[in-house]
């Protein structure tokens, strides 16, 4: 099987895909000895006990369905999002992740532009001032809907109504939107407030058929054609 090998402009400063440039077929290869190394004491060495790893069909890019991005104040009321480099609150500016899905990146600066406009300043943790925090996107694998959830540190602040409104034109391809408030000096990115902006507050995705229910906090695997794979796989094991 032959697999293209993909590479990055900010691989190396960003540091979120450390095998991103490792051919596919090496990747799995090398998880492969890696799980033996960790069941060594088990299988006696007899590597046949081991299932196969179950790599995707192609070498996975976009197989990210949950996205997230800091937002930090930049020159002339500019907002800076993207990645926070590894290590560091230093953000890498991002337009576009070969991991996510396509479509969050692109709600991400429309997210940023609409803030300007309406002159929303981002956060500056170091002088806990401004407004926008993050923002978390999750998109549906089998179905069109999309949530996007907005952390801000405080519930009220000026042009709130206007920035909602202009968001919600601009963005039409989000079919519900958050405002979480975070207003604590913290590395977690929600808090423990959330009001329904507009759409149900959630959104919906199929996995085997099965319909799920996802809002804010809810956990969801990230690749959900692997989840797919791993739940086949579970299933074919336990009969």
């Amino acid at each position: 099987m032959g697999y293209k090998t993909y590479t990055c402009p900010i691989a190396r400063t960003c540091g979120g895909c450390e095998w991103l440039a490792v051919p596919y077929a090496i990747q799995l290869r090398r998880k492969q000895e890696w799980i033996a190394s960790v069941f060594a004491n088990v299988i006696k060495q007899d590597c046949s006990q081991l299932d196969e790893i179950a790599g995707m069909q192609n070498a996975p890019t976009h197989f990210r369905h949950k996205a997230a991005t800091p937002f930090a104040p930049g020159t002339q009321e500019n907002i800076r999002y993207g990645f926070y480099a590894r290590g560091t609150h230093h953000i890498i500016p991002c337009q576009a992740c070969l991991a996510e899905n396509p479509q969050a990146r692109k709600i991400f600066n429309k997210l940023a532009r609409v803030a300007e406009e309406w002159h929303i300043p981002a956060y500056n943790e170091d002088q806990s001032t401004g407004v926008l925090r993050h923002a978390i996107v999750r998109i549906g694998w089998k179905t069109n809907e999309c949530l996007l959830v907005i952390v801000t540190s405080h519930c009220d602040f000026r042009h709130k109504k206007e920035f909602f409104y202009a968001l919600r034109k601009t963005c039409p391809e989000v079919t519900s939107a958050v405002q979480n408030i975070n207003n604590r000096k913290t590395n977690a990115m929600l808090g423990r407030q959330s009001h329904v902006v507009w759409g149900t507050g959630a959104m919906h995705d199929k996995l085997l058929g099965c319909l799920f229910e996802i809002g804010p906090q809810s956990f969801y695997q990230t690749n959900p054609a692997q989840t797919e794979t791993l739940y086949q796989r579970d299933r074919k094991s336990v009969v």
